[in-house]
């Protein structure tokens, strides 16, 4: 049997529409990974011109410290290589993926605005998580 729930992935402060203001870089609020094998992700920009953003899976061995939430944390969280979820998102229209993390226990998303993006995009963000029984 398999088992399994959607749940929103959130800014540091806890925004479900996660701001990323033209060429910012920013990184979500880390979740635990340890309950699932199979992942998705679902995403919806906003904007009132174009988006254009790149979304990344970082990941993580141990849950990260408050300090290390939502921003740079390169001596803890790693992106698998060659691996982007989405090159460049630059419609608002939903999208889904398969993400397939390495096995690690926490990840969270690094989305980065690029050329053109809009000072004003959101980014909303939904992860499935399955698993067997």
């Amino acid at each position: 049997m398999k088992i399994g729930g959607t749940f929103d992935v959130v800014s540091k402060t806890n925004v479900k529409a996660i701001a990323v203001d033209e060429e910012a870089v920013v990184y979500t609020r880390a979740f635990d990974l340890s309950k699932g094998s199979f992942f998705g992700i679902w995403v919806l920009c906003g904007s009132t011109g174009t988006p254009n953003v790149k979304i990344e899976l970082e990941l993580a061995p141990t849950k990260p410290t408050e300090a290390q939430e939502g921003v740079a944390a390169t001596s803890l969280f790693a992106i698998k290589e060659s691996d982007v979820i989405f090159d460049a998102i630059n419609d608002k229209v939903a999208h889904v993926d398969t993400v397939s993390p390495v096995p690690m226990t926490w990840g969270r998303y690094k989305i980065t605005g690029l050329s053109g993006n809009p000072a004003d995009t959101t980014v909303t963000l939904k992860m499935f998580q399955q698993d067997d029984v």
